[in-house]
């Protein structure tokens, strides 16, 4: 019956190592050392990771078929102007497939676990560089004299760099800062959220009010209000531990912070990707004229920002102790 009652309702905390453990969630802990099948079967369980699985897992599916209807209508092979929108794509995807991937897989071995969060961080940063596409290319000002809004090697080239940081620094957050990681991994994707989104706030600043009167773009920032609501929501929740900070094992399976964080980061995704998308349609007559899109700066530019970050995970997951080492360090 003992045996039964864990495979069903998970561990409780002190039940398994503390490298499995999160803050403040006392039980729904699946069985450490499982293989890949285990894993798949838990996502059918009441646990504490299912929720975290399927909020960016079903986002993902969803999102696939919009894309797929969405860039049907447009020749890829000719029609660069799509480029940014196309890498914002896969960014968004690649971000929800990884982070399901990561709370799914991520109880097979310290080493595992430490390696899913790896490609999570990673994952996202790469997003981020998609998202700071879209936003230069559909969302910029055309009036501005400002150089820096005016060059893309200038603003692409910090985005890429944002992201290689922010990499670096969640990896690094698995095993030092163990008291602040959440905070500091939440303010490295703050820090890429308001960099990309620079371009749009730079044209709120210094185009004429009358430019924002239409109807498109009227609509454009609901989705842009709506979409930063989303994403603040999802920083304090993962920087807070709320709400189960204050009643610990209340929230072990359904409500605890980082269920929070995926539901309002799929919600804000979506939001963000019809903001631009209207944008990049409504102003295609007016971003044409200055061409500056290529394969290089777009699509070229996510493969380059995915095998730097890939290069990045590699590094920290050669420098893993074993799993019997890595059990006893802290997160």
């Amino acid at each position: 019956m003992e045996k039964k009652r864990q495979n069903q309702f998970g561990l409780r905390s002190d039940e398994v190592p503390a490298q499995f453990r999160e803050m403040f969630i006392c039980s729904g802990y699946r069985k450490p050392y499982g293989t890949a099948m285990d894993c798949v079967k838990s996502a059918f369980l009441p646990l504490n990771e299912t929720v975290n699985v399927w909020t960016h897992f079903v986002p993902f599916l969803l999102f696939l078929v919009r894309f797929a209807f969405l860039f049907s209508k447009y020749c890829l092979i000719e029609d660069t102007y799509v480029y940014p929108l196309l890498s914002f794509a896969i960014g968004i995807c690649g971000f929800l497939l990884m982070s399901s991937g990561a709370h799914l897989f991520n109880s097979m071995s310290p080493r595992v676990r430490h390696i899913c969060f790896f490609f999570d961080y990673s994952a996202i940063s790469v997003y981020s560089v998609g998202a700071g596409q879209a936003f230069y290319f559909y969302s910029r000002s055309l009036n501005g004299n400002n150089a820096f809004f005016n060059s893309s090697s200038a603003f692409l080239g910090i985005s890429c760099l944002i992201s290689v940081f922010s990499t670096f620094t969640c990896c690094a957050s698995r095993h030092r800062w163990p008291k602040m990681k959440y905070v500091i991994r939440t303010l490295c994707f703050v820090l890429a959220f308001f960099f990309n989104s620079a371009p749009y706030l730079h044209r709120v600043c210094v185009d004429s009010p009358s430019q924002f009167d239409t109807p498109e773009e009227q609509l454009a920032i609901s989705y842009f209000r709506s979409h930063s609501i989303y994403y603040l929501i999802s920083a304090l929740a993962n920087m807070s531990r709320m709400p189960e900070r204050l009643i610990p094992g209340v929230f072990d399976i359904v409500g605890h912070s980082h269920h929070f964080l995926h539901v309002f980061t799929a919600l804000g995704a979506a939001d963000q990707f019809t903001a631009i998308q209207i944008q990049m349609e409504s102003r295609r007559n007016d971003l044409e004229r200055f061409p500056i899109v290529t394969f290089r700066n777009s699509l070229g530019l996510m493969v380059f920002i995915c095998i730097i970050n890939f290069g990045i995970v590699l590094w920290f997951g050669k420098n893993l102790q074993s799993n019997k080492e890595e059990e006893h360090k802290s997160l």
